[in-house]
């Protein structure tokens, strides 16, 4: 836990420096050990260590940023979670196919599952997610976005620590800067100076 404390802090110096306040709020109340067990048993699965320690850091929405997704607390990973569980099994998604990855793909080729477990939330509705029932080539705990008209991506990371790192080194290399007219964070190659 200590690493993905120092990782959290690492990144909340740079994006200081890229949006000019900080965005990591180490204040915010961590989960206990009671209501991950309980998020882990409404959702039907057990949650990777590294994604727990992040927990029991953060629980609070907004607490953290992934770039302009932020982060959710437990309950409002279960409303996610259970909302999207309840449409699939009313048959809301069956005529929808994935963009953006193959049947082989390392995420299953399906437009939710109920293994995947989104911990944030852009505004459009889009979301990141740990994968814990991947495909043949994937890994368990495998990190991917969700998009509300698109389904699944391919993974980011292989696991949730690998994504934190991937999210830190993005902003080291400078691969992001932030847009005060767009309010948001935009590739380094996509920023348009006025």
């Amino acid at each position: 836990m200590k690493k993905l404390r120092k990782y959290w802090e690492e990144i909340s110096t740079h994006l200081t420096k890229i949006v000019g306040q900080n965005l990591i709020n180490f204040q915010a109340k961590g989960a206990n050990l009671k209501e991950i067990n309980k998020l882990a048993t409404q959702v039907g699965c057990e949650l990777p260590e590294d994604f727990k320690d992040f927990l029991t850091l953060f629980n609070e929405y907004q607490s953290v940023v992934f770039f302009e997704y932020k982060a959710l607390s437990i309950s409002e990973i279960y409303d996610n979670w259970r909302l999207l569980t309840s449409l699939k099994s009313e048959g809301e998604f069956e005529h929808l196919t994935p963009w953006y990855i193959k049947e082989k793909a390392p995420v299953k080729f399906t437009w939710w599952d109920e293994k995947w477990i989104p911990f944030a939330e852009d505004d459009n509705g889009n979301l990141i997610c740990l994968d814990l029932a991947p495909n043949k080539k994937g890994e368990k705990g495998q990190v991917f976005y969700w998009e509300t008209v698109g389904g699944p991506g391919m993974p980011e990371a292989k696991s949730f620590i690998d994504f934190v790192k991937g999210y830190k080194k993005a902003l080291e290399k400078g691969k992001f800067n932030y847009d005060k007219d767009l309010g948001n964070f935009v590739t380094s190659s996509n920023l348009v100076e006025a």
